[in-house]
């Protein structure tokens, strides 16, 4: 980590802008009424776009020139403008969580420095950021007010002047919310003032001592964690990325007698997906090929989403081995053979009962998981460009991107797709349940393709054509 500079004057300015990010999102956001999620992203975004402005008045010369910041900036743009293009709730939901963790890996890759070896210590500043940098500099928060206001004290001349406008801003930033306050109360207390004033009254937002406190919680938390990213000394909260932190000490028989376990167990398992899913021997009694096929590709991927784990640990972490290179090929390979068996499983799922979105985000995570597969193997046998930014960074990256790109697709338009495939695999026939489910279990998002379908009379088959939506 590059030597961060003590805090300049800016440090004074942010004690303002993050008050007013906790002001708006206090009294902005939390005042929103939705519905749906994609009611609340408008004020969401002021929220987040407020916070992203903060940051980079704060550490512009450091961030410009790092490219995987404008990359996760740009992803977040379009992860907002989703909610503006489609009504469908399930990934406008999923945004409201994930935009904040896109902004933290953001923060990361814009305010650090890290070597293309420093895999781990990168995933530890990532926590480590969410778990001490907003709170770690809580103290000079009230040191920032103490020493602006003892700023203020200047007596005569130019100084003293700028110390007085201050002065009176500071007092009208603090007063404003209580004077909302008190006209709240006093427009209540007198009723023929406050029928009066009805118009007036229904205009003040809503100001409680709850959302006071809130506001100051808000800006404190952020002005912790950005003074921390901007300012935050040398051998502070996070520790010291030296070259030390970047060796490997895990054992290698260790790990590599911990794969050999797991290779064995890839065997087992993949003798019987090669009986089974061939049909060389039948399933044992009381068990259909539906109930198999469905069952186990969410944890397959859990599986394989392990052994990359396990890889990643091998890679970047453990002591250099003859044998150890050869091991890890072997559970990428094992790991592909779960993957290909998980694909294989939810596409005769798929086959039979059509998509739903939860077999398409499986589907979208199955695909992804193969994609970090073949960057691994990149990455152990030296080809491609993968020395920078580092493996770990780039499949986090297009972890991103691959969540990104199913944003900017009609996801239930694609599911209707596939319902209608299905029906003419079955000679023309809609059943009752598909038509039910494209018609109240799918939002406006999927009617363009339900009117071009031939089904559409089905699927709206009691209401008039005046009063399809």
């Amino acid at each position: 980590m590059e030597h961060k500079p003590q805090a300049p004057r800016m440090a004074g300015w942010l004690l303002l802008l993050t008050l007013a990010l906790g002001y708006v999102c206090a009294f902005v956001f939390f005042q929103t009424r939705w519905n749906a999620a994609r009611d609340i992203m408008p004020a969401y975004a002021l929220f987040w776009g407020l916070y992203l402005v903060i940051y980079y008045l704060c550490l512009w010369q450091r961030a410009k020139a790092k490219w995987e910041g404008w990359y996760l900036l740009t992803s977040v743009a379009l992860l907002f403008l989703h909610s503006a293009f489609y009504r469908e709730e399930t990934l406008n939901l999923l945004n409201f969580l994930i935009i904040p963790l896109v902004l933290m890996l953001h923060a990361v890759m814009s305010s650090f420095d890290f070597s293309s070896g420093a895999a781990w210590l990168w995933v530890r500043s990532y926590l480590l950021c969410w778990c001490l940098y907003p709170f770690s500099a809580i103290g000079k928060w009230f040191a920032a007010w103490v020493a602006l206001l003892r700023r203020g004290e200047a007596g005569d001349g130019e100084e003293g002047a700028f110390a007085a406008r201050r002065n009176i801003l500071l007092g009208l930033l603090f007063g404003l919310p209580v004077l909302i306050l008190v006209c709240t109360l006093l427009l209540k207390a007198d009723q023929a003032m406050g029928m009066a004033l009805s118009g007036l009254l229904e205009k003040l937002p809503q100001i409680s001592f709850g959302k006071i406190i809130l506001m100051f919680i808000i800006a404190v938390l952020f002005y912790s964690f950005i003074y921390n990213l901007a300012w935050g000394e040398e051998g502070g909260t996070l520790p010291a990325l030296s070259k030390e932190g970047m060796k490997a000490t895990l054992p290698s028989q260790s790990l590599m007698a911990a794969v050999s376990m797991l290779l064995v167990a890839y065997l087992v398992f993949a003798i019987f997906q090669f009986t089974y899913l061939t049909g060389w021997k039948g399933l044992p009694a009381g068990l259909t090929y539906s109930e198999y096929a469905v069952s186990g590709f969410g944890q397959l991927l859990w599986v394989a989403a392990i052994n990359l784990g396990v890889f990643s640990v091998g890679l970047c972490r453990t002591r250099p081995h003859k044998g150890l290179k050869l091991l890890l090929g072997l559970l990428l390979l094992a790991t592909a053979v779960v993957l290909l068996s998980a694909f294989v499983r939810l596409g005769l799922y798929i086959g039979a009962y059509a998509l739903t979105w939860r077999r398409l985000l499986s589907l979208w995570l199955m695909l992804y998981l193969a994609a970090a597969v073949i960057l691994c193997a990149l990455r152990l046998y030296g080809r491609g460009p993968l020395g920078k930014p580092g493996l770990l960074r780039l499949c986090a990256l297009l972890l991103v991107g691959w969540y990104v790109a199913l944003n900017l697709v009609n996801v239930e338009g694609m599911i209707a797709q596939s319902v209608f495939a299905l029906a003419d695999r079955r000679g023309g026939v809609l059943t009752q349940a598909d038509s039910n489910y494209l018609r109240r279990g799918l939002s406006l998002d999927a009617k363009r393709v339900i009117m071009a379908s031939p089904y559409a009379a089905e699927v709206y088959s009691d209401v008039e054509s005046a009063d399809l939506p």
